[in-house]
């Protein structure tokens, strides 16, 4: 804790008296509890953050942990980067690096629906060289939303999932209002955003070349 802060009194962070340390790979926040999210068809954390953290190779990643913590489930936020590859950065993964000021962050887990417990963890990791202040973060929140009559892909809720639902998925993304409704039914890849992937995705399924 710090009183270094967006709002209210404190912050979390992982080095409060300077810099975080070389080679730290147990610097972590974790849930105390497990999340229920067996009637839950998707959410999101949210939060405000601020960040000085190696760049291209130390970085915050943001984990979700079920079966009792056996799997390991790399969540991504809109504002972190592709790992390079260096230092403690795995390709493919995202976390956050570089420096910020204090902003507003989403990290969803529409993956973890249906999951009876599920524990969050934010935890920074770094390589033997340069460090920074690493990590501040305020304000956190959870959010879950269920629609348990919603279809994946069909816009229009009419039960069917054909070239009308490609018609208001575009008309969505072009009109740029998207309700938390409309984002369950066509965030065909989990992503968080309705997008051109969206609409390639659906249109593959209607054609038959995706299950």
């Amino acid at each position: 804790m710090t009183t270094e802060n967006y709002s209210g009194n404190y912050s979390f962070t992982d080095s409060p008296s300077g810099n975080y340390e070389n080679d730290w790979r147990i610097n972590r926040l974790i849930s105390n509890q497990p999340f229920d999210f067996s009637d839950v068809a998707g959410g999101y954390i949210q939060f405000m953050a601020k960040w000085d953290i190696e760049e291209g190779y130390d970085w915050l990643q943001v984990i979700a942990y079920t079966d009792n913590f056996n799997n390991q489930i790399p969540l991504i936020g809109n504002l972190m980067s592709g790992g390079s590859g260096n230092g403690v950065q795995s390709s493919g993964q995202f976390g956050y690096d570089g420096q910020s000021d204090w902003v507003e962050d989403k990290v969803l887990f529409n993956q973890l629906a249906g999951e009876e417990q599920v524990w969050f963890e934010f935890i920074i990791s770094s390589d033997g060289y340069v460090n920074g202040d690493g990590f501040y973060l305020d304000d956190l929140r959870l959010f879950t939303y269920s629609y348990p009559d919603q279809v994946l892909g069909d816009m229009n809720n009419d039960n069917v999932i054909d070239v009308l639902d490609i018609v208001q998925l575009v008309n969505a993304i072009l009109g740029g209002d998207i309700s938390q409704d409309l984002l369950f039914s066509g965030d065909m890849n989990s992503d968080g955003n309705l997008n051109v992937q969206d609409i390639v995705i659906l249109v593959n399924i209607i054609l038959g070349n995706i299950d």
